[in-house]
C-alpha cells in the first residue's frame, strides 16, 4: 500500500515551508518515519527541490478549511497543509487514506451525521496499513461478534455494563449505526 505514482527508489525529501507550527513535529517524525506508507524512505531537508518526490509542510491559509493532505502523482508532491502541530498530525493519518484508497486528497472534515461517520471509521480501520492481515486478524469477523446488539441503547448499554444507569450529572452517551455490526459508542460532549 502505498500513493498511486511513488518510485520506490526514490527517497521523499520532506521539508517545512513557512512559519509552520508543525516542526514542533520533526523529533516524532524522525523517530517514526518507517511508519509512513509512502512506499519509500524519507529525507528532513531544508530544501526539498533536489528530490524527485517531495513532501511539503506548509500553513493551510485561506484556500483550506481544515488540515487537508494533497498528493500530485504527476509532481510527486506531498502536501500537507496544516497550521499547528496537532492540524500536521491529522495529515499524518490522512496519509493512510490516502495510501489505501485512490484519492489525491484528503480533508479533515467533520460528517453530517454519526452514521456517517461510523462507516468512515469502519472503511479506515479495515484499510489500517500494515492491516489487520499481516496479524491474522479479521476485521469483518471481528465486527460480526457486536452484531447481536443492534437493537442496544445508551441507556441500556450503561446499564449492562455499569451495574445500572448513568447517573445524571455523566452525559449519556448513544450508540450510532453498526455497519456490519460494527458499534461505536459517542459520548456527547
Amino acid at each position: 500500500m502505498s500513493l498511486v505514482g511513488v518510485v520506490a527508489a526514490d527517497p521523499f525529501g520532506l521539508e517545512f515551508v513557512g512559519r509552520s507550527e508543525a516542526r514542533a513535529m520533526l523529533g516524532l517524525l524522525r523517530a517514526e518515519k518507517d511508519e509512513f506508507v509512502l512506499g519509500t524512505s524519507v529525507e528532513f531537508v531544508a530544501d526539498a527541490n533536489r528530490h524527485h518526490q517531495r513532501w511539503i509542510i506548509r500553513d493551510r491559509g485561506d484556500s483550506e478549511e481544515a488540515p487537508t493532505l494533497a498528493w500530485d502523482p504527476a509532481r510527486r508532491e506531498l502536501t500537507s497543509f496544516a497550521n499547528s502541530a496537532a492540524e500536521f498530525a491529522t495529515t499524518l493519518n490522512l496519509l493512510h487514506t490516502l495510501a489505501w484508497s485512490q484519492q489525491t486528497r484528503a480533508t479533515d472534515t467533520p460528517l453530517a451525521d454519526s452514521v456517517l461517520a461510523v462507516d468512515r471509521i469502519y472503511t479506515e480501520v479495515a484499510n489500517t496499513y500494515p492491516g489487520f492481515a499481516l496479524r491474522g486478524l479479521d476485521w469483518d469477523q471481528i465486527t460480526q461478534r457486536h452484531a447481536r446488539l443492534p437493537e442496544c441503547t445508551a441507556r441500556n448499554f450503561c446499564s449492562a455494563f455499569s451495574g445500572g444507569s448513568p447517573s445524571s450529572a455523566t452525559p449519556t452517551p448513544r450508540l450510532a449505526a453498526q455497519p456490519a455490526g460494527f458499534i461505536l459508542l459517542i459520548a456527547p460532549g
